[in-house]
């Protein structure tokens, strides 16, 4: 575990370094918890797990008039109880009643969007060869990766900054490499594949083909 947190720490390092002109708030990256770890809690545990975060998020803004800092402390919060609920395979279709906690809590924060868009940072960047994360994180965001796009598909055709997200996993280009489909299929029979591709699928049904 102490080895997991070093990773999440490296790559919050690089997200913020690289991408600080592409966002005007980069969340502080936390422990977070692995697919393993998500996959054994049922709704009312992932509840709580993301319940926790929400209403730290909530505190903070409650206290907002005594802290200049609290819209990015807030937005971190979300952002790790997002990272939760993504984190975890979706095969009971949990994701969508679990996210309407974030959502409602956005409000007072600002755009749901900011933190969809720092989800696609952080899971193309964890995809870096130079990253050298160990495989379960990268397969940990293999599931991050596909349940965002499931959270993009649907508005894409009148979302702009969520089709750029989508279209932002399509143009990197993302290989999974032989030890996380190793992994995938090894603890639960996953099929895999590229997000990049399944993302250009997704654009491409919706009419927007990538123009060469």
């Amino acid at each position: 575990m102490k080895n997991l947190t070093i990773a999440f720490a490296a790559l919050t390092l690089l997200i913020l370094t690289g991408c600080s002109n592409t966002r005007p708030e980069a969340p502080a990256q936390g422990r977070g918890l692995t697919y393993r770890d998500l996959i054994l809690k049922d709704y009312d545990e992932m509840f709580a797990l993301v319940k926790k975060h929400v209403n730290e998020a909530h505190k903070i803004v409650l206290g907002s008039d005594n802290n200049p800092d609290w819209r990015p402390q807030a937005m971190a919060e979300l952002t790790k109880a997002e990272r939760t609920i993504l984190s975890r395979p979706n095969s009971d279709n949990m994701v969508a009643k679990l996210t309407l906690e974030v959502r409602r809590e956005m409000t007072d924060v600002g755009n749901y969007d900011d933190i969809l868009e720092s989800m696609t940072h952080e899971g193309i960047q964890a995809f870096d060869p130079n990253m050298n994360l160990p495989t379960i994180m990268k397969t940990t965001y293999t599931f991050l990766l596909e349940n965002l796009m499931s959270e993009l598909k649907p508005e894409i055709r009148d979302d702009e900054r969520q089709r750029a997200m989508l279209e932002q996993i399509r143009d990197a280009d993302l290989q999974i490499p032989y030890d996380v489909m190793r992994e995938r299929k090894l603890q639960g029979m996953f099929l895999t594949e590229s997000p990049s591709e399944e993302a250009k699928q997704i654009l491409e049904d919706a009419g927007f083909k990538k123009k060469h």
